[in-house]
C-alpha cells in the first residue's frame, strides 16, 4: 500500500493521518501490521497512535488502534456513511519517516520477535517438525520481523 505521496507503506513506519471526519483519528501511528506481515489476515494497515517522543499514546488522548483506510464504527449509518465519504475524498496519510528515538518502536517488534520466537520453540518441543503450516507460519513471521527490526536499525537476537 502506499501514501498520498506515492512512497511504499511499510510494517514499523512512521505515519501521520491527517483530513479525517472524525478529528480524533487524525494524528501519528506506527504501522504495526501490513498485508505482507505473515500473521495478519487483514487487507488494511493496522495501526498503533504514538506520540511525537515514540512512545504508545493511552485511550484517553483518542483511539490507540486504527486502520488504514480509515474505518468508522459508529452506531448510525447516516454518520458512518458520512464519514466514509468524506474519508476517501479528503483524508490522508503520509510517511512522515523514522522518529528521533525510536527505542519504544523497536521495543515492540523486539517482543513480538522474542514471543514468536519462544512459541515456535514450544511448538518443536510438541513434536511439531518443520513441514507442519503452523511451524512454517511461525517461521516466516519471524522472518518477517526481523526484516521489520532491521529496517528500523537495530535487530537483537533473541
Amino acid at each position: 500500500m502506499k501514501d498520498s505521496k506515492g512512497v511504499e507503506i511499510h510494517d514499523g513506519d512512521v505515519v501521520r493521518i491527517s483530513g479525517a471526519y472524525f478529528k480524533c483519528d487524525n494524528g501519528t501511528y506506527l504501522v504495526a501490521s501490513t498485508p505482507a506481515d505473515p500473521m495478519w489476515n487483514g487487507k488494511e494497515l493496522s495501526l498503533r497512535r504514538i506520540r511525537r517522543d515514540g512512545q504508545f499514546a493511552s485511550s484517553k488522548s483518542g483511539p490507540s488502534i486504527n486502520f488504514w483506510p480509515l474505518t468508522s464504527f459508529v452506531n448510525s449509518r447516516d454518520q458512518r456513511s458520512a464519514s466514509d465519504a468524506w474519508n476517501a475524498k479528503y483524508a490522508r496519510v503520509e510517511v512522515i519517516g523514522p522518529l528521533k528515538d525510536t527505542s519504544h518502536v523497536r521495543a515492540y517488534f523486539q517482543k513480538i520477535l522474542t514471543d514468536q520466537m519462544e512459541e515456535l520453540r514450544v511448538l518443536k518441543l510438541r513434536g511439531k517438525t518443520e513441514g507442519d503450516q503452523l511451524v512454517q507460519l511461525m517461521s516466516d513471521s519471524i522472518g518477517h520481523n526481523r526484516k521489520v527490526l532491521e529496517r528500523i536499525g537495530d535487530c537483537d537476537e533473541a
